[in-house]
């Protein structure tokens, strides 16, 4: 999940919704799991793959997802500055 503000009408609102909506992340074993039964699930359209196989996603980045989430499950922002950074003030 993740905190967006939206303008509505003449004020801001800020709500929660999904980083990525409509999608499922699973994990199972490729070549012994029947991955072909997840597609038949109710409100499953299908895996993301290539050639009638479903793709992994590198587990680096799924860590990396997961690492910046808090107990909530809530992707905080990330870390954009460091100590001793330069930054220039705009406004």
């Amino acid at each position: 999940m993740l905190d967006v503000t939206q303008r509505c009408s003449t004020r801001f609102v800020q709500q929660t919704r999904p980083l990525f909506p409509g999608y499922m992340f699973v994990s199972f074993e490729l070549d012994t799991a029947p991955w072909r039964k997840i597609n038949s699930t109710v409100g499953v359209t299908q895996l993301v793959g290539f050639d009638g196989r479903p793709k992994a996603l590198p587990t680096d980045l799924i860590a990396g997802l997961m690492a910046r989430c808090d107990t909530q499950g809530n992707v905080l922002p990330a870390d954009q500055f460091a100590p001793g950074d330069e930054v220039q003030v705009m406004n």
